[in-house]
């Protein structure tokens, strides 16, 4: 992605997210892979190099609507991220690409204990989660090793039905 394009993105993306939340080049560089490695991923995928990846945090679904509406007008891909566990093979940039980052997405927002329901956002540790249902009698039913790191969005996002 030349230097314009990615100027140009980071001034689009930042007037929805703010300055703080778009990374760019050295800031960007751990999105460019997660704690699957390459030991036991896949050879034939090769991250994208930080140069070519853009991420932004966005705290809020109209924000994450806005995001993937500048991204599909510029024609650039998009890869979620969440805790970064890469227990289940990962989700990692492989060509210029706006890595979305939930973990600021991170509120129960919701819990109803009568219809045993939580509302929460995909970036919410499941840790996180389980400690605010705990005192409604609830628990997710999920219980990954990585529990403390993996997000409710990457956990449905790697669900097998």
């Amino acid at each position: 992605m030349a230097a314009t394009d990615v100027d140009q993105l980071t001034r689009l993306l930042a007037q929805v997210v703010g300055e703080d939340n778009v990374l760019t080049g050295a800031n960007a560089a751990r999105y460019s892979g997660d704690a699957l490695g390459t030991a036991r991923g896949s050879t034939q995928f090769v991250p994208a190099p930080a140069a070519d990846v853009v991420v932004v945090r966005p705290g809020e679904t109209t924000e994450v609507a806005a995001v993937v509406g500048i991204a599909n007008q510029l024609e650039i891909g998009i890869v979620p991220h969440g805790g970064g566990s890469g227990l289940m093979g990962g989700a990692l940039a492989l060509t210029r690409s706006v890595v979305i980052d939930t973990t600021r997405m991170d509120r129960v927002l919701d819990v109803n204990r009568d219809d045993q329901t939580a509302l929460v956002q995909s970036g919410s540790v499941l840790g996180d989660v389980n400690r605010q249902l705990k005192p409604h009698g609830l628990v997710l039913g999920h219980d990954p090793w990585t529990v403390n790191v993996a997000t409710v969005g990457g956990t449905i996002s790697t669900a097998i039905v």
